[in-house]
């Protein structure tokens, strides 16, 4: 549900982007490639970056009657 809204906004923005920067079509092209890139390193840095795994009933920890 919270996809919609940061979509609209991530359009948002980079129509201003583009608008303000007043950058053609290729620059535009160059200017969400470089968005892409930088997402996907934070994405992959998180991967190393985690939270410890909590307990999971009857998985890595006995259920009470067990």
């Amino acid at each position: 549900m919270t996809a919609i809204p940061c979509a609209c906004l991530g359009i948002f923005l980079g129509g201003l982007l583009v608008k303000k920067l007043n950058l053609s079509a290729l620059g535009a092209v160059r200017m969400a490639m470089m968005v892409n890139l930088v997402s996907t390193a934070c994405y992959v840095s998180f991967l190393f970056l985690g939270c410890d795994t909590g307990p999971v009933a009857g998985v890595t920890v006995a259920y009470g009657n067990e």
